[in-house]
């Protein structure tokens, strides 16, 4: 649980503990490690979905990912089955985390 706790300050940096690495990339108005960013060509007239660990199953539309998610919340609430996860689904929620969707064309 501290580890949970202490998540924060594994945040855009290297941390190397017992000889792993917990750091992580995250876009939160902080420098980030150029070598934790990713770089994608993209050719023209591609569809690209990105999305917050909310949508454990990206899908093309955001109405298929938010089925996948209805799907994973009704087989596996607490998320220790299917997805493992450090969050389940609490009382009076409709998910385990906060959701963000983007979708667009290049």
């Amino acid at each position: 649980m501290k580890d949970l706790l202490d998540q924060f300050k594994y945040e855009n940096i290297h941390t190397i503990v017992d000889g792993n690495d917990y750091g992580y990339p995250v876009l939160n108005g902080k420098s980030i490690c150029e070598d934790m960013i990713a770089v994608h060509k993209v050719p023209k007239d591609t569809i690209v979905v990105l999305a917050s660990d909310g949508y454990p199953v990206l899908k093309p539309t955001l109405n298929e990912s938010e089925e996948e998610l209805e799907k994973l919340i009704e087989t596996d609430p607490y998320c220790f089955k299917i997805y493992k996860n450090t969050k389940g689904l609490a009382a009076g929620c409709l998910s385990f985390d906060d959701r963000t969707y983007i979708r667009f064309s290049v």
